[in-house]
């Protein structure tokens, strides 16, 4: 795709991690915020192939907390032993990991952003899963177009009311500030 200058349109991709469906649905109105700016593709990490990475300026990266930061194989075991009919596991909760797809991943991305889920509590309680997975993408070049962001849940691990609305303009902010950082600067007269 080409603009009207027939330079490539700016495009984006969010990559999430989703245990029992929060993660999944934050990461779904992140996108709906970019949409608004740019086209995006929203991708399990299961389901995120290299070549959609080579197309890409803008990276989402998302993750359920888990035990203080980002899930491993274990963790993301105990998640999956802990559901039941009133915590259903997320249709693409097996599998890998966004702590193991970072590692070998390639990119066209320059920016990127990184989030996470966690408990409504202070974070010194919980921890975090977005600053490490901030640090990863950074170790890889890219630059970060803003702060990594926590979306909370209840102790029941339920999205707090109005989360969906605070990741779509979050999502909408992101893809303003990757256009105007992308943006050729204007012909001085």
């Amino acid at each position: 795709m080409t603009d009207a200058v027939g330079s490539r349109q700016r495009s984006a991709l969010v990559v999430y991690e989703s245990m029992y469906g929060n993660t999944d649905s934050i990461a779904r109105a992140i996108a709906q915020g970019i949409e608004n700016v740019m086209p995006v593709t929203v991708v399990n990490v299961n389901h995120a192939s290299t070549s959609a990475l080579l197309t890409i300026d803008l990276l989402v990266v998302g993750a359920p907390t888990h035990v203080h930061g980002l899930s491993r194989p274990n963790s993301r075991s105990a998640a999956i032993s802990s559901a039941s009919a009133a915590l259903p596991l997320d249709v693409d909760a097996v599998g890998t990991g966004v702590r193991e797809w970072l590692a070998g991943i390639e990119t066209s991305a320059r920016y990127f952003a990184a989030f996470d889920t966690r408990v409504n509590m202070p974070r010194w309680m919980t921890g975090a899963a977005a600053p490490l997975i901030s640090r990863l993408l950074r170790a890889r070049g890219l630059e970060a177009i803003t702060t990594p962001e926590d979306f909370l849940v209840t102790d029941e691990t339920r999205l707090v009311s109005a989360e969906l609305t605070r990741a779509k303009q979050w999502g909408l902010d992101l893809a303003l500030a990757a256009s105007a950082r992308s943006s050729p600067p204007a012909a001085s007269e």
